[in-house]
């Protein structure tokens, strides 16, 4: 019996089927084009750039697949924070596809400062290549900045027995209390007082009457019975001698103090003389 030998019909675009067999690893398409498997993995990590001694300091991760291959086995470790290191929990596929995004995060306790804290992490994921496994890695950093603490000073403890700051001595009657007798205390009442200055004597040139003090409310000035002006607060009023008569003048300022002083009106006397005109005796021509 004679031995026959079968020739494989051609496969679509042109292959043979015994060729096609003998490309287990690689995808065919029916346009006779061959994608052959990539496998791919990134891994970005991201924080903030600084931090305060004692803060809670939160890493975030994102890990793509990156390749066309479903990968599996996909195991992410960070050097500062693997114990607290986990998943979103909102994802829930275990399946590493292409074009997946899975992401993690872990937090660490900033050191005291000043400090820089650098750290790295690495993604690892398997694929079957001819079906032998193989591994894809890839590695992320971080590096965020720890400010100087300031020193804390420890308070001081005074000696035992010593009263709280701000206590006053033993037998001071609270604040306010007014003295016995019912008097009332001089630093919560202020009296008034008032002075008029002014010239006295022969006066030509024209001058000021003025009244100066304390808790002055208003001053009202008279001369010679007639009212000139009132003023408030401390003020004066302009006194012109050769507007009125030869003779003695007297200048009178009514004061009036603020209610809170307590103090009564007060009448002030400034008395001065117009200088009469000098006699010229004529001179004897002999």
């Amino acid at each position: 019996m004679r031995n026959r030998i079968l020739k494989a019909p051609l496969a679509a675009g042109g292959i043979g089927l015994l060729a096609a067999l003998a490309i287990p690893a690689a995808a065919q398409a029916g346009d006779g084009t061959t994608t052959y498997p990539a496998p791919a993995i990134q891994l970005e990590k991201t924080g903030a750039a600084t931090a305060n001694a004692g803060d809670t300091f939160t890493y975030s991760f994102a890990v793509t697949n990156s390749g066309n291959v479903t990968l599996t086995n996909v195991t992410l470790t960070d050097d500062k924070c693997q114990d607290t290191l986990k998943r979103d929990p909102a994802e829930t596929d275990d399946a590493f596809d292409k074009g997946d995004v899975w992401h993690f995060t872990c937090t660490v306790i900033a050191p005291t400062g000043p400090a820089e804290v650098h750290n790295v992490a690495t993604v690892t994921a398997k694929y079957e290549d001819k079906c032998k496994p193989k591994t894809v890695t890839a590695t992320d950093d971080h590096t965020f900045t720890v400010p100087a603490t300031p020193p804390v000073t420890p308070p001081v403890t005074p000696p035992a027995g010593t009263p709280p700051a701000g206590t006053p001595p033993a037998g001071t009657p609270p604040a306010g209390t007014p003295p016995a007798g019912g008097a009332v205390l001089p630093e919560q009442v202020v009296s008034g007082r008032a002075a008029l200055r002014g010239p006295s004597g022969c006066v030509k040139q024209a001058f000021r009457a003025r009244v100066s003090g304390r808790s002055i409310a208003s001053v009202t000035f008279f001369m010679d019975g007639r009212r000139l002006k009132q003023v408030s607060g401390p003020g004066s009023a302009r006194i012109i001698p050769k507007r009125i008569g030869f003779g003695r003048h007297r200048v009178v300022a009514l004061v009036r103090f603020t209610e809170a002083s307590g103090t009564p009106a007060r009448r002030l006397l400034l008395t001065f003389r117009r200088c009469s005109r000098q006699v010229v005796n004529p001179q004897f021509t002999g």
